[in-house]
């Protein structure tokens, strides 16, 4: 009876200990946080004068924290390789780090190091201003990037989380991923060559509010095998991914896949080339609207409001599509446009017909309350009506 008595209480002393263990390993290790300051004034005592002696004084496992005396501008070209659980910060401030070398050295390289976090920082005037590779997993917050010869932030190998950030009037890109993975919000991208480039099997995630506007030739790009869902906020309050006047288009997918989700609004983009629009569709690329109640707006763009190519597919549904100068949607070269029943979308004050397409393209599905459709079509419903069917010539350039 004792025996057994006391094997019912071995669990719960196991689960006591346990809960101990733990209490005390977290206290050991908020303990164990070094910490240094760096002060480029000179004026706090017992502070570094400069951010890379400040790091090199600290063990490459962690967790490690610079502190950063802000109102004292530091010039400098950052290097942090192989390295885990390192902070970086501006205090009582935003701090600036301009590069040293100028525009021939990048302000910050992060190489195959982990668990890195910069934030409330303020980093301009070199090559590029945050430049992170080798399989590195960084995140960026309450910072700004701006002013630097090449891209604002680049990643290639890496994954990055970016949040309450600016980058503005960077030579390049605002921010470039390559072979990487990157989660965005709050963020305001602008002046830049483009906003962002998606490349080589990059992957991105979107989530609202995100602004990228007055970017010189395309607000977000994706492409070669890369991929980006955008996630609007659709209530309480609602909250958009706003992408407006870019030079060439608001959204180009080249050979990419694109998903837009509840309030995004591709707006006023483009300049009157015969290619602009408010997004791209081409080379086998695919772009899918998710919306409701017309939640997605493309609208208002200097050019198509969604042009597709060779072998694009758009697949559209809770979406607004008005008022672009050009066509509201056109599939030039083996494209599909779906718009699943009921529709849902809204299509009207284009300048140039609803949908038109080539004669190797198709629509398909349901386009009622839509006029202007001049395209081959397969409507989706009994058997027989989802047989592709073409019209005659005359037909299928007669206005619905």
């Amino acid at each position: 009876m004792h025996q057994s008595k006391y094997r019912s209480l071995r669990p719960v002393s196991r689960y006591a200990a346990t809960i101990i263990f733990m209490f005390l390993l977290t206290c050991s290790l908020a303990a164990s946080v070094k910490q240094v300051t760096v002060d480029c004034g000179g004026q706090t005592q017992g502070a570094f004068s400069a951010i890379q002696p400040a790091i090199n004084s600290l063990d490459v496992t962690g967790p490690n924290q610079v502190l950063i005396v802000s109102g004292h501008p530091c010039s400098g070209n950052v290097n942090i390789a192989d390295r885990q659980r390192l902070t970086i910060t501006g205090t009582n401030g935003t701090a600036a780090v301009t590069s040293a070398a100028g525009p021939n050295g990048d302000t910050f390289t992060i190489q195959g190091s982990t668990a890195i976090f910069l934030s409330n920082l303020d980093v301009s005037g070199g090559n590029r201003g945050i430049a992170i590779g080798r399989n590195s997993e960084v995140t960026i917050d309450s910072s700004s990037v701006h002013d630097n010869a090449g891209d604002g932030v680049s990643i290639t190998d890496s994954l990055v989380n970016m949040t309450n950030s600016q980058l503005s009037n960077n030579g390049g890109n605002g921010v470039t991923l390559t072979r990487s993975r990157g989660s965005f919000q709050n963020m305001t991208v602008t002046g830049n060559f483009d906003g962002f480039s998606f490349f080589n099997g990059s992957s991105g995630q979107f989530t609202a509010p995100n602004s990228i506007q007055n970017n010189f030739v395309i607000g977000v790009d994706v492409e070669n095998a890369s991929s980006l869902q955008m996630f609007g906020v659709p209530a309480n309050p609602p909250q958009a991914n706003v992408i407006s006047g870019n030079g060439f288009a608001g959204l180009g997918i080249f050979s990419g896949h694109v998903a837009l989700f509840n309030n995004n609004t591709i707006s006023s983009n483009g300049s009157g080339d015969p290619f602009s629009a408010g997004v791209r569709v081409d080379d086998n690329s695919t772009l899918l609207g998710f919306g409701s109640a017309g939640n997605i707006q493309i609208t208002d763009n200097n050019g198509t409001g969604i042009d597709a190519t060779a072998g694009g597919d758009v697949d559209v549904a809770g979406s607004v599509i008005t008022n672009n100068t050009g066509d509201g949607i056109r599939g030039l070269g083996h494209v599909h446009v779906v718009f699943f029943p009921p529709n849902s979308n809204t299509m009207s004050g284009n300048g140039g017909r609803s949908i038109t397409c080539d004669e190797s393209s198709v629509f398909v599905g349901d386009h009622t309350g839509v006029t202007g459709v001049y395209c081959a079509q397969s409507p989706v419903g009994s058997a027989d009506r989802m047989k592709h069917k073409r019209m005659h010539d005359a037909e299928r350039y007669k206005q619905r």
